[in-house]
């Protein structure tokens, strides 16, 4: 955890956030517009840029994507963010409420349902259905370690070997 910002890993990152759009694309099981892809490709870029850089360098990734919207404006992109972020507080809620005594294991399994479950709410999909989110979860998850291992090998990447 570095206290500065690699303006130059940040500038790679920024950038390469539009090429897995198609990956997140193939979340959804019906076709979706292009606003909602790239709203839901900024918000998993971004939470998962913070689990591999930290926080400072995810608030600057937001700040610099804000630029970089080519669908939607970035207002309407930070709402369907929030919109997503209180679906997910609110399915985890929900499904505390049904089942307070998990292992760990199986609490992360439920956040996990639950924001695959407000993805396809976005996305108006059928997220009710228990076999849809069963079958999303595997692409869901192939998006997810497809965005950490790209971020991965930027935070791994020399300076020198970045493109100036």
């Amino acid at each position: 955890m570095s206290l500065f910002v690699n303006g130059h890993k940040l500038n790679a990152a920024a950038e390469s956030m539009h090429q897995f759009c198609g990956a997140i694309r193939t979340i959804f099981p019906d076709p979706v517009e292009d606003r909602i892809v790239e709203a839901v490709t900024g918000f998993l870029y971004v939470r998962v840029a913070e689990e591999v850089f930290g926080r400072r360098f995810a608030a600057a990734l937001r700040a610099k994507l804000r630029t970089l919207c080519k669908f939607a404006p970035w207002s309407e992109i930070e709402s369907r963010i929030a919109r997503i972020e209180h679906n997910i507080e609110a399915f985890d809620a929900h499904s505390v409420e049904l089942d307070p005594t998990l292992m760990a294991e199986e609490e992360f399994t439920r956040h996990v349902r639950s924001v695959i479950r407000a993805l396809l709410l976005e996305g108006a999909n059928p997220w009710e259905d228990t076999n849809v989110v069963r079958h999303t979860f595997p692409r869901f998850e192939n998006a997810v370690r497809s965005l950490k291992a790209h971020l991965e090998g930027i935070r791994r990447q020399s300076d020198f070997l970045i493109r100036r």
